[in-house]
């Protein structure tokens, strides 16, 4: 993820700076209100951290020319502790206001925190070929075809099914007990072949063994004719 800082004092900006970076963040540095605006105006950032006391604009101006343009989080890191101060940079869109001095264990519990936010729900909903599959609602869906569309996998407990790993080969369905035919991916070039052996190293069948109606589709479909 990328975070801008704009801040005018060198040494602050290089502590907070370090300190992102051994966290896996990627940080680039504005000194003053302009260059900052411009930064954050031009370039996509996943959070800015701003300073409200700068040299050519201060950062409610900043805070203001990005509101026009951009919805980007953004935190305030500002000596000025008074409670109006807060609640201004609050009601001008930021979200959240940490007064200086800090301690950076403080500042990375924040700034993760407003990441978290703004991330969408993870898609858990596989997609092969033409299937669509809920592993959660045990449910699989025909997209470009129609032959499995809508199909509802029962939600009644079943016997997990195994799945052979073996290079090149699509899952050896089977209950307890029993065994079903071996779905072999063919070492041809075809799409078919192709998108088998992309599902095997995937592990897509092992992801969905333990609903077996849905292992048997999803087998049958990427096997080579079966696209």
């Amino acid at each position: 993820m990328r975070i801008l800082i704009v801040e005018d004092e060198p040494k602050t900006a290089a502590y907070v700076r370090k300190g992102l970076i051994e966290h896996g963040y990627v940080v680039d540095v504005a000194s003053d209100g302009l260059g900052g605006l411009h930064l954050a105006t031009t370039t996509e950032y996943d959070l800015i951290l701003l300073d409200v006391m700068l040299p050519g604009i201060d950062g409610w101006s900043v805070l203001q020319g990005v509101r026009r343009q951009r919805q980007t989080p953004v935190l305030f890191l500002s000596a000025r502790d008074q409670v109006d101060d807060r609640v201004k940079g609050l009601k001008l869109g930021a979200d959240d206001y940490l007064v200086k001095p800090f301690a950076f264990s403080e500042l990375l519990a924040r700034v993760q925190n407003i990441l978290r936010r703004g991330q969408a729900p993870r898609d858990r909903t596989l997609r092969i070929a033409d299937l669509e599959i809920d592993p959660e609602r045990r449910r699989v869906a025909g997209v470009a075809r129609r032959r499995s569309s809508g199909a509802h996998v029962p939600a009644v407990p079943r016997p997990r099914a195994r799945v052979d790993r073996s290079p090149c080969r699509m899952g050896r369905t089977g209950t307890s007990g029993s065994a079903t035919q071996d779905h072999h991916c063919s070492e041809s070039s075809t799409p078919s072949s192709l998108l088998c052996s992309w599902a095997e190293s995937r592990g897509i069948l092992e992801r969905v063994k333990g609903i077996e109606p849905l292992t048997k589709i999803v087998s049958d479909r990427l096997r080579p004719g079966g696209l």
